[in-house]
């Protein structure tokens, strides 16, 4: 026959449901945080496309969209069929705009990729914590150490 549980044993449960439920919460935060903040980046992306005129809203799909495909299929590996069902489109529509998001990405590389200047940015060049490891660094892709 089983024991039952002691009072220092039953605390120890209350305690541990109590963390894990806290947890959880916590969990539910980051990720909504994570989420706004992703949202923002993603809105910003989208208005690059729709300033410089290489994708615009078509009568099936909105530019929202069509970058949400793309940036499934890229982000996730997953196939135009895969992307297709969630998307509720056909495959050959999948595939017409993840294709017109890629050429408008590779059209506007100038503006995604800009070449190193050669220099160290103030933000290492100031900092000894940083200096001694990054001291000839090329800077992030973008030529800027801060992301979106």
């Amino acid at each position: 026959m089983p024991r039952r549980p002691t009072t220092r044993r039953k605390k120890e449960l209350i305690r541990r449901a109590e963390l894990k439920r806290r947890n959880e919460l916590v969990g539910r935060a980051v990720a909504l945080l994570m989420a706004g903040v992703a949202a923002i980046c993603f809105r910003q992306f989208v208005e690059i496309f729709k300033r410089a005129g290489t994708l615009e809203d078509t009568i099936h799909c909105k530019v929202e969209e069509q970058v949400a495909i793309f940036l499934h299929i890229v982000a996730h590996n997953q196939r135009v069929r895969t992307i297709r069902a969630c998307a509720s489109r056909s495959r050959a529509t999948v595939s017409t705009y993840f294709n017109k998001v890629l050429k408008a990405i590779l059209g506007m590389q100038d503006f995604f990729i800009k070449p190193p200047t050669g220099e160290t940015p103030l933000q290492i060049e100031g900092n000894p914590r940083w200096m001694p490891y990054f001291k000839d660094c090329i800077g992030a892709i973008d030529g800027d150490i801060h992301t979106c």
